[in-house]
């Protein structure tokens, strides 16, 4: 039972190792790239911003809009209803 038991730990022993180095063998094999950044990418994030920008503009502008037109809203108007003898209804 005994050497059971030790060739358990030997095993367990033997392949936590070498998981402990297969996992330090490939952080080595990442390798990092180099973006090269031109003057034409950065003058199209700029564009691309300022078209945001106008966007969040124009969409404030509609924001601050809506408010004013739910007060000119027309209100409804009650005609005065027929009387009940009357045959012929009014005309507007």
């Amino acid at each position: 039972m005994k050497s059971v038991l030790k060739l358990c730990v030997v095993l367990f022993v033997a392949v936590s190792s070498l998981a402990q180095t297969a996992t330090t063998t490939t952080a080595k094999k990442k390798t990092t790239r180099t973006a090269t950044v031109t003057a034409n990418d950065v003058q199209e994030l700029k564009d691309a911003l300022a078209a945001q920008q106008q966007q969040i503009q124009q969409l404030n502008n509609c924001s601050r809009r809506k408010p004013q037109l739910r007060q000119l809203k027309p209100k409804r108007i009650k005609l005065p209803q027929t009387p009940p003898n009357s045959s012929k209804p009014y005309l507007l």
